[in-house]
């Protein structure tokens, strides 16, 4: 028994060389209905099931029929090759590289508006300093006359008043030693009989008298002193405490200035006050977006098990526009909340990717396809492209079965070099008739 292929027949392999050469007609079919097989990336739909000169869906067309005219058919075998597992996604061409300008501080601040493009270091907005230099003022005089008491203190005060109670600790001292020469001589007449008791006995107590009073002058002169030098310190801590206020004070003064980190386009500015251009902002938060305009890109998002095939793949940006593909890179990766899925602890990936705008003018804001490609970890089983037929949404072989061949289903992959990946229906040393 042969088969014949009705003229309606889709052979897969008719069209592909317009699929694999032009770009354009390719983006054409991309959301073409035929053989949305679940679990496939969108570019698996692209590179199999366009077919040219169809113009109705799958579905319509006739069965395959069955005949005796396969003559010039020749049978091949299912063999082991490369081929390359590929994501594609609709995207929207934005700015590539985009750099956040955040509010440092809390206050009133003018910035400038939307549009420009600056360069680095450009003054984009600035903050309302008067309360702060008002700050600064007052916290200079404090330092400034913390500094000369905690000079005074540690100088010419404590010097003097040192010498003060040296003066009196001295004439103590001599007094004490003049009592103390006649408690001597008044021993020396009680002992010779010459002096009453009672007398010397007095004279004894003022002299105990005035060696207390010595010691305490001394114990007061080393106390005051050691009060002296905390009051030193103590001045000292309040002049590093101004000081530190004044460079938190200063440094407020200086982010006052705020410049952009990049050049670039200032863009997505937060709206400001009619007339005045002025905002009110709380630190950190974001004030405007500072866009490098020889960069653009687009953000996707992906699930957890498509990101195996993202990381390290080949990126391919092909905009509506001209249908020109641009290589691309991945510029940042992060994991997003999504609604319920955070629930259960599910999270999205954002892949923000970026490309060369130096060819893209125009394409900003711009709907594109972005695909993702890189090679399967092992060789895979792959029949020809020309072997394979497409009928209401199911894909066939001609398989030889004891020489004859049979109709077989088979459900199939990517495509590379003119050859399809088969999935099911087929294995490795297979023949079939192409």
């Amino acid at each position: 028994m042969r088969y014949r292929i009705p003229k309606a027949g889709a052979p897969l392999a008719s069209h592909y060389g317009r699929w694999r050469d032009d770009p354009g007609w390719r983006l054409k079919w991309r959301r073409a209905p035929i053989l949305r097989r679940a679990g496939l990336a969108g570019s698996v739909a692209i590179g199999l099931f366009p077919v040219a000169g169809l113009a109705q869906t799958a579905s319509d067309l006739p069965e395959i029929a069955a005949s005796r005219s396969d003559d010039g058919l020749a049978p091949v075998k299912v063999e082991l090759r490369p081929f390359e597992e590929r994501i594609t996604r609709d995207c929207e061409i934005g700015y590539g590289t985009l750099v956040a300008v955040v509010a440092p501080m809390d206050g009133r601040l003018t910035i400038m508006p939307p549009g420009d493009s600056v360069e680095t270091g450009t003054l984009i907005a600035r903050y309302d300093t008067t309360a702060f230099e008002h700050q600064r003022d007052a916290l200079e005089r404090d330092i400034a006359y913390l500094n000369a008491e905690r000079d005074y203190k540690s100088g010419v005060y404590r010097n003097n008043m040192s010498a003060i109670r040296h003066l009196d600790i001295d004439a103590r001292q001599q007094a004490r030693d003049q009592m103390a020469a006649q408690v001597a001589e008044m021993k020396r007449l009680f002992n010779d009989g010459r002096l009453a008791l009672s007398r010397f006995q007095e004279a004894q107590r003022k002299l105990d008298t005035a060696s207390a009073e010595l010691k305490r002058a001394q114990w007061q002169d080393e106390l005051a002193d050691r009060e002296t030098v905390l009051e030193v310190q103590r001045l000292a801590n309040a002049v590093l405490a101004k000081q530190s206020a004044l460079s938190e004070v200063q440094a407020r003064i200086a982010q006052a200035s705020i410049r952009a980190p990049v050049a670039g386009h200032l863009v997505d500015v937060e709206t400001v006050d009619a007339g005045r251009r002025s905002l009110n902002v709380h630190a950190g938060e974001r004030i405007a977006l500072l866009a490098d305009p020889a960069r653009l890109g687009t953000r996707l998002s992906f699930r957890p098990e498509e990101m195996r095939s993202v990381r390290g793949a080949e990126i391919v940006v092909t905009a509506d526009r001209d249908h020109l593909p641009r290589p691309a890179k991945i510029a940042a990766i992060r994991s997003v909340e999504t609604g319920t899925d955070s629930l259960d602890g599910r999270f999205e990936t954002q892949v923000s990717i970026v490309f060369p705008a130096d060819d893209a003018a125009g394409l900003l804001n711009s709907a594109a396809t972005c695909s993702f490609s890189r090679p399967l970890p092992q060789k895979e089983p792959g029949v020809p492209v020309s072997a394979v037929f497409i009928q209401n949404d199911h894909s066939y072989v001609r398989k030889l079965d004891k020489g004859d061949p049979t109709l077989t289903e088979v459900e199939l992959g990517e495509i590379s070099d003119n050859y399809v990946r088969v999935l099911s229906g087929l294995r490795p040393g297979d023949l079939v008739l192409k």
